[in-house]
């Protein structure tokens, strides 16, 4: 079982690194890169792609057959009250490695995270031990031959990483690592039991058998701890000494690598850029660290201002620390770019956006004050919203570039539910007054400060998204059919 989980994720382990030596990639190896919405996707395609040249071992990367699976030796120790021994293992030979089925790859890019699943069928373990201890409170002692086998397995590995710094580069070294493992059909037997004793290895081996099950359940926390022990080493060695993050996952800013290609003077090109709204998403959700652009689920703003002083409604507010989620459930209708006036226009429909964080707020509502600060709680069920650019063209070091001239973004809200915990130093008469007059009048008071909000979504979409996407060159963003590259 040790190798098993061991196997398991150096092949996690090495396909993470397969671009690290890409001058020395052998050309049968998949390259995944890093932004590629179907990265996990080509991350699984890659494990079965590699299995031969795996089974067979690819000495240019150091990296051994695994059909069969050769291991010097393992230590092991463990005292409970079920198993309390001391075993060495020697010359361990493994076979049926090659049967891997990984299930799930990912890669989470902006959190640096990998995780991977994988099944196994079918394993022989064969090698020298000697052990000496005891196992369901009987004596067992002894050196000599050991065969193992375990029906089916399945394997679950996790690992975080972070950025260190060496030699002006990034490379990544392990912050945590945690494995996983759960078997069916297990069978051990040991030759050589009590100095050859015939019967007391006998009844020995049946009583390791009989409860073979229960005996891993104990011995799995200290096999898990040496695995993940041995997988840190060799990934801080790997992976922090030899492969800069870049290498590992190359760094591609190009427009084709997040965005489809528009050709703008393509007749469908409004209907290009609606697929691209939908295309584009999985980016979005994780942000695009290449153009500054934040992950949209959940999107943080750390500071937002609002006041409004009319005849309804008078007030000075801020909101800080917010997180908005629900951003990715956007659908767009329509998004059409008129080339010649360079005018882009959309329409798009969202579903539940929550809003959370914290408040500070002085006014009036009506003729109701208002005041207190605390935290802000508010779910808006359904929303539409439509988008004006007018655009114009920069150059910059002898490219020729969009930048946002005039943007308007236009709101129509739905469902709202709002809470508000503070209002008034926790005073809960004057707080359910308000919080009523609030809940009467929630439409009319979202009329009135929609400006206000519609204003605060054009910032943030002018100061990061559009501001982040025209740093790509017009010529590359919207080429031309037939222009050269």
């Amino acid at each position: 079982m040790y190798l098993l989980i061991k196997s398991i994720l150096i092949f996690c382990v090495f396909f993470t690194i397969s671009d690290a030596v890409i001058h020395d990639l052998p050309s049968y190896f998949p390259r995944c890169k890093r932004y590629d919405p179907k990265l996990s996707e080509c991350l699984l395609k890659a494990t079965e792609t590699v299995k031969p040249y795996l089974i067979k071992g690819v000495p240019e990367l150091g990296v051994p057959a695994i059909e069969p699976y050769v291991i010097p030796e393992i230590t092991l120790e463990q005292g409970t009250q079920a198993l309390n021994f001391k075993a060495l293992l020697k010359n361990v030979v493994v076979k049926g490695l090659g049967s891997y089925k990984f299930s799930q790859f990912d890669f989470d890019v902006p959190n640096l995270q990998w995780f991977c699943k994988a099944t196994i069928d079918n394993m022989d373990l064969t090698g020298d031990y000697t052990v000496t201890g005891k196992i369901l409170l009987a004596p067992i002692e002894g050196k000599g031959k050991f065969v193992a086998g375990i029906a089916n397995s399945n394997i679950t590995a996790f690992q975080k990483v972070e950025f260190v710094k060496k030699r002006g580069k990034d490379y990544v070294r392990p912050v945590n690592t945690t494995t996983t493992i759960e078997v069916g059909g297990p069978k051990v037997h040991l030759d050589g039991l009590f100095d050859g004793n015939e019967e007391l290895n006998r009844v020995t081996n049946t009583v390791i058998n009989d409860n073979v099950n229960e005996l891993f359940e104990d011995l799995k926390p200290v096999i898990q701890q040496i695995i993940t022990n041995i997988v840190e080493q060799w990934l801080f060695r790997a992976l922090e000494d030899n492969v800069p993050f870049d290498k590992l996952y190359p760094r591609v800013l190009t427009q084709a690598v997040y965005y489809p290609r528009c050709y703008r003077d393509d007749p469908d090109l409004n209907q290009c850029l609606l697929n691209a709204t939908e295309q584009v998403r999985p980016f979005l959700q994780k942000g695009v660290p290449e153009l500054n652009v934040p992950p949209i689920s959940p999107f943080y703003v750390p500071e937002v201002n609002l006041q409004l002083g009319t005849e309804f409604i008078s007030y000075k507010s801020s909101l800080t620390n917010v997180i908005v989620t629900g951003l990715d459930t956007y659908k767009f209708t329509k998004f059409d770019f008129d080339v010649k006036k360079l005018l882009f226009t959309g329409a798009v429909t969202m579903g539940k956006i929550n809003i959370k964080g914290n408040y500070s707020i002085k006014g009036k509502i009506l003729t109701v004050p208002i005041e207190g600060k605390g935290q802000l709680d508010t779910t808006v069920v359904s929303s539409n919203g439509s988008l004006v650019q007018q655009a114009k063209l920069v150059t910059k070091k002898g490219k020729i570039y969009l930048e946002s001239e005039k943007t308007k973004i236009y709101i129509d809200v739905g469902e709202v539910k709002s809470k508000m915990d503070g209002l008034f130093d926790g005073n809960e008469v004057l707080a359910k007054a308000a919080d009523n007059v609030i809940k009467e009048n929630l439409q009319d008071i979202i009329e009135e400060v929609k400006p206000a909000i519609e204003e605060v979504f054009t910032q943030i979409m002018e100061g990061i998204l559009f501001k982040s996407v025209y740093r790509i060159p017009y010529d590359k963003l919207y080429p031309l059919h037939n222009q050269k590259s």
